[in-house]
């Protein structure tokens, strides 16, 4: 019996430590990566990363603040955006479980400002799944987010014409997760950011998580972005209309707890959880999204995951069902490859092969505006372009954004350039037609602008930009 015992000892302890050989692995390859990435000015961040439950690897790469070059810290605090929209849905289901909310009621029963005939199909629990059919006041052409809106001021955004018939399509909705929260304030007669304190927060422990109108200015990850003057504080950010929708600061640290949190009932029941991760449409369940399917084994599993978005921050969560792997990434440079960085993360985790990651051009066209070489550039990469195809992302809608920045700041010339560069890679895309058509539009150019227009609705003949464009500049 001791003999037997002794030898189940033996082979735990050669499993654990064959376990611990390929985690130790993973997490060289993974910081290796992430160095790599940093390196390459593609990440600048915290990253967490657990296997089987276990964190195989947390660090900081980078810098928190530019101005006294300070280096990252693992309790440094950054705005996760979207991810928000999870931490909204739980506590819209723990409020159903205290019996203050069905979720499958009517809006109007908790938003008076919402009983009129256009709204009144809408519900909750629509809302929570993006499948209400409102759409995002973000979009709103008087909106502008670095202003303290009122509660009916944003109502007024959102008071919009539905999409599509509630409960019949799916569109991701920033509007429909501002009316969560301020249903939650209804019925509690607290504030969101109080709500989530006493509900979530305090309960788990997590210190470095809150919601507050005010921004932070202690142990924060400063939030920046790169443009066409070089790399810049955050623009002005209103926190009231980032409010239930985006609005949160965390930490690694705090996400990792909340990722373990739902595993159990600390938060909600069976029950409840079932709900938050039931996806109707398009993959979204409740202010996350939710892949099911089956392994090389035959066994079921899950990813949630989401993205957070503002400028100056990026975030990312991915999470494995039942196997407990969970990937969290929050950057304070606003660097786009945070999705490429977190499918590398994922292939190592699965034993998959890693690709190379390669930046997207704009890095080098932001620096190329900043330092009035852009023309210079464009030239280079047109005569190189397989090169410069080898180490760089090509991106047609990467490239336009620079375009549109250069527009904003009349730049002309090399806004013209830019699109005419883009046209060159994508003769075939109506989309950067319509752009350098709005560009000779802005400038009066009526004869170039009707051109490009025509081109772009020949491409895509439902482009309602193009034919808008196309009927003012007949008013000429």
């Amino acid at each position: 019996m001791k003999i037997t015992i002794l030898i189940l000892t033996f082979l735990t302890f050669i499993v654990n430590s064959n376990c611990q050989i390929v985690m130790d692995k993973k997490a060289n390859i993974i910081d290796s990566l992430l160095n790599s990435c940093n390196d390459n000015g593609i990440f600048n961040g915290v990253a967490l990363v657990a296997d089987e439950g276990k964190i195989i690897l947390q660090k900081s790469y980078g810098t928190s603040d530019i101005k006294s070059h300070s280096q990252l810290k693992l309790t440094d605090r950054f705005y996760i955006g979207s991810l928000t929209k999870q931490f909204t849905s739980v506590l819209i289901l723990q409020l159903q479980e205290d019996e203050l909310i069905d979720i499958n009621s009517p809006i109007s029963t908790y938003l008076t400002e919402f009983r009129d005939s256009i709204w009144e199909k809408v519900t909750v629990h629509q809302l929570l799944t993006h499948t209400s059919g409102f759409g995002s006041y973000t979009f709103h052409s008087s909106f502008d987010k670095s202003i303290i809106y009122t509660d009916q001021e944003m109502f007024e955004f959102i008071k919009q014409p539905l999409l599509f018939e509630p409960g019949t399509d799916w569109s991701y909705s920033n509007s429909g997760y501002f009316l969560l929260g301020k249903i939650a304030e209804r019925l509690t007669n607290k504030n969101y950011g109080t709500l989530l304190n006493e509900k979530i927060f305090s309960p788990l422990k997590m210190n470095n998580s809150s919601f507050s109108t005010e921004w932070l200015n202690h142990r924060i990850a400063k939030g920046y972005k790169r443009t066409i003057d070089g790399i810049k504080p955050m623009p002005a950010y209103s926190l009231v209309t980032l409010f239930s929708t985006g609005g949160i600061y965390s930490s690694v640290g705090d996400l990792f707890i909340w990722s373990q949190a739902l595993d159990g009932n600390k938060l909600l029941s069976d029950k409840s959880k079932d709900i938050l991760f039931q996806p109707i449409q398009n993959d979204y369940a409740c202010g996350i999204y939710v892949k099911k399917g089956i392994d090389e084994n035959g066994n079921k599993f899950e990813r949630h995951f989401h993205g957070g978005m503002i400028q100056g921050y990026h975030s990312f969560m991915l999470k494995r069902v039942p196997q407990k792997q969970v990937v969290i990434l929050l950057d304070n440079f606003y660097n786009q490859e945070i999705q490429t960085i977190k499918n590398r993360i994922w292939s190592t985790l699965v034993n998959e092969d890693i690709r190379n990651i390669k930046s997207k051009l704009s890095n080098i066209l932001y620096s190329a505006c900043a330092e009035n070489t852009l023309i210079d550039l464009l030239d280079s990469i047109s005569n190189n372009q397989v090169q410069f195809e080898n180490q760089f992302e090509l991106e047609e809608f990467d490239i336009n954004t620079v375009g549109y920045r250069l527009m904003e700041a009349k730049r002309y010339t090399e806004a013209t350039a830019l699109f005419n560069f883009n046209i060159m890679l994508y003769p075939y895309s109506w989309n950067v037609y319509d752009s350098i058509g709005e560009l000779f539009l802005k400038q009066g150019e009526f004869i170039d602008a009707e051109n490009y227009y025509k081109k772009s609705l020949l491409l895509n003949p439902k482009n309602s930009s193009a034919e808008i464009a196309l009927k003012k500049i007949k008013q000429h």
